[in-house]
């Protein structure tokens, strides 16, 4: 698994390649949090490329969405645009909890109407 982490303005993407399954989901955890941290507007996490995403790696998606929302940063959402992560996304529910989209553009779009909410 590759995780590369970018900036425009006050939003983080992160884009992931590869499989986020229980043994990997742990980089994936460190890296959404330090981003979180930081107190972006918002957070895009990218799985375009992720061709295998378990429950270990949705757990993580769910955990960096409610970290993100206790410390008052912008909203995070999923870019999830195959059926490897779309599906189990699905299957799980998470969806349900996670704001997903099917492109970056969609994301971009989601994020510069929803202003953020981080606390002063």
């Amino acid at each position: 698994m590759t995780v590369l982490v970018s900036w425009v303005g006050e939003v983080v993407t992160v884009a992931v390649t590869g499989s986020v399954e229980a043994g990997r989901a742990g980089r994936l955890r460190q890296v959404l949090a330090a981003a979180v941290d930081r107190r972006p507007t918002g957070v895009i996490v990218d799985l375009g490329a992720v061709d295998v995403l378990t429950e270990a790696g949705i757990a993580v998606l769910v955990d960096a969405a409610a970290h993100a929302h206790a410390d008052g940063t912008g909203a995070v959402v999923v870019v999830a645009p195959t059926p490897a992560t779309g599906g189990p996304l699905a299957q799980v529910g998470s969806a349900r909890s996670l704001t997903v989209v099917g492109d970056l553009s969609e994301a971009r779009r989601y994020l510069s109407a929803t202003p953020g909410t981080r606390r002063p």
